[in-house]
């Protein structure tokens, strides 16, 4: 009896041992290595909590069906840490709460609709995307020069329609 309780502590620790792998290697990638690049830093973070938690689970079990539930495991909650990273980084409601708590004496409206115009919000975003080399500027138009995000954000697409559709076609 005392083997199977250890074993379900065991399955249970090793999805999160991993996430905290992945969150610990983000932090001091994102701190000393990437030079605050935040995409590669998440990159490098989910392969580092997936190596180590392979080792964390191939140290105690070989049976595939609990490495496949704890790999999916680990890659859903991988997934909700990538969003909630990305959250605090994106959002515009979040940016703005930092905003008006950096002002003392609190924002105009007009204020607020200056910092938030869409081309504005627009350019930043195409600047960020110029400047990580995910898109490069030829004679005024623009192309993807590295597909990294692309592809992140077709894996993000399939991970949200197996997670949230409902018997509905795709």
């Amino acid at each position: 009896m005392d083997k199977l309780v250890t074993q379900g502590w065991l399955d249970f620790l090793a999805p999160l041992a991993g996430l905290f792998c992945n969150s610990l290697a983000h932090i001091v990638s994102f701190r000393f290595i990437s030079r605050g690049r935040m995409l590669v830093s998440l990159v490098a973070g989910f392969f580092f909590g997936l190596f180590c938690f392979l080792l964390f689970s191939i140290g105690y079990t070989f049976e595939f069906p609990v490495l496949a539930q704890n790999f999916l495991t680990y890659i859903f909650l991988s997934y909700g840490y990538f969003h909630f990273v990305n959250l605090g980084e994106t959002a515009r409601r979040i940016r703005l709460l930092r905003e008006l708590m950096d002002s003392e004496g609190g924002l105009t409206l007009d204020q607020i609709g200056s910092r938030y115009n869409a081309q504005e919000i627009l350019s930043r975003r195409l600047e960020r995307l110029v400047k990580n080399g995910q898109v490069v500027l030829k004679d005024g138009r623009c192309f993807i020069a590295k597909p990294t995000v692309l592809f992140i954000a077709k894996m993000m697409l399939f991970l949200k329609h197996l997670l949230l559709e409902r018997g509905g076609s795709a």
